[in-house]
């Protein structure tokens, strides 16, 4: 119902309103052609996060919020148009994903990798934070590990990593962030896949 085109490096995305409105239109045309006929939906829906803020005809009798849930703006492009539409509407990331590491010594292996939803594709790109500071990602990441180089880190502090120390791989440690946009870049991919791909095995705790 709402078009987006996102292209993993240039991180543009297109909107088209009319043909929004269209597709509103035909959905408006069919339920009123289900209720002459006497069939009764009970939930009309056609709104996802982005059109949600942006879109307000398209709330219906519920709103699919998906990405929003998580305190994540659909694109820069949506952010920039929700303070228009939307004044004072404010989102907070609330997802942190992180690993204890189960050896350490320079390199330190966490017990997370593609089959996790850490993509492979972050093989050697990027990096995740120990002690607030970053460990770049080392090697190829395989199905149930990821080795990521904490000498910095430990020259830094001053203090050798011990196993078990917690690895942030998306969220804020200390002063510094992982965000999502950043992760996927160096994923070649978008935030949505990041969140969405991460797998039901990870345990998750409310905080």
């Amino acid at each position: 119902m709402y078009q987006c085109c996102v292209g993993p490096s240039a991180r543009v995305v297109a909107l088209d309103h009319d043909f929004a409105r269209e597709q509103l239109s035909g959905l408006g045309t069919a339920r009123a052609r289900l209720m002459a006929a006497d069939i009764h939906v009970e939930i009309w829906h056609a709104a996802s996060s982005a059109a949600a803020f942006v879109l307000p005809e398209s709330r219906a009798d519920l709103v699919r919020v998906a990405i929003a849930a998580y305190g994540l703006w659909p694109s820069a492009n949506i952010e920039g148009l929700t303070a228009t539409a939307a004044p004072g509407v404010q989102l907070q990331p609330a997802l942190t994903w992180r690993a204890r590491g189960s050896q350490a010594r320079r390199i330190a292996v966490l017990p997370v990798g593609y089959h996790e939803g850490f993509p492979r594709a972050r093989s050697n790109h990027g990096h995740v934070l120990v002690r607030g500071l970053p460990a770049p990602v080392r090697g190829r990441v395989c199905m149930n590990l990821t080795m990521v180089d904490v000498t910095e880190v430990e020259t830094a502090t001053g203090a050798p990593i011990r196993a078990g120390e917690v690895a942030t791989l998306l969220g804020s440690d200390a002063d510094a962030l992982i965000n999502a946009e950043q992760f996927a870049e160096w994923a070649d991919t978008i935030h949505y896949e990041i969140i969405a791909r991460i797998h039901p095995c990870v345990p998750r705790r409310m905080t």
